[in-house]
């Protein structure tokens, strides 16, 4: 369900939802969850089942119940576009949580920053912890600890003799860790094995080195 992690002099636990968990801070961190996702598709044509945006919400309950963090910390991308008629469902979720939210804004977080406000939820551009900072897009100085998101990352992996699969992961360049989407129905960018230090798929239940 999920795998011990030290990054930054600190421990963590890499969970197979693509959420990371850090101890020490009781805090819960995630990206690109991409709230409202469906609704915007289906307003403009796209025959995608209602059913799927309930997994979102499912998957949120399952990982803040697994951990009970203090916080909750989103770094970018957690509605997907302009308000729309799933923003109903997000405010009885929050509403319905004992913790701290912060939000640190991405380009899909459009909506007036008021509204989320309203619900309780911290939102910045960027928020540091200890000495590592959150920020939704990685940068490119590495002189400094960064969790991040943005990218969506998934690697093709050889499972048995035929069978090959893109997978999400987490991976770590240098002094630059980046988390894979939270959300259901968000799409992946494959990245090169080669060119990172570390990379962690999620396959299934389970986070695994490669």
């Amino acid at each position: 369900m999920s795998t011990p992690y030290s990054f930054a002099g600190q421990n963590f636990e890499l969970d197979s939802s693509g959420a990371l968990y850090w101890p020490n801070q009781n805090c819960l961190v995630l990206s690109d969850v991409h709230l409202g996702k469906i609704q915007h598709f289906r307003k403009n044509g796209s025959a995608i089942p209602l059913q799927a945006q309930e997994e979102n919400y499912l998957r949120l309950e399952g990982v803040i119940s697994r951990y009970a963090p203090e916080t909750l910390l989103i770094i970018g991308d957690l509605f997907h576009s302009e308000w729309n008629r799933e923003w109903t469902l997000f405010e009885a979720f929050v509403k319905k949580q004992q913790l701290n939210i912060i939000l640190v804004a991405g380009n899909h977080d459009v909506i007036d920053h008021k509204h989320f406000e309203a619900l309780g939820i911290e939102v910045v551009s960027a928020k540091k912890l200890k000495n590592i900072q959150f920020s939704h897009y990685p940068e490119h100085d590495t002189s400094h600890f960064q969790i991040s998101g943005h990218l969506h990352p998934a690697v093709r992996v050889q499972l048995g003799a035929k069978e090959k699969r893109t997978l999400k992961c987490f991976y770590r360049k240098n002094n630059q860790f980046v988390l894979p989407s939270f959300g259901y129905f968000t799409g992946n960018a494959r990245v090169s094995k080669h060119d990172l230090d570390e990379i962690y798929v999620i396959a299934e239940d389970e986070v695994i080195s490669i």
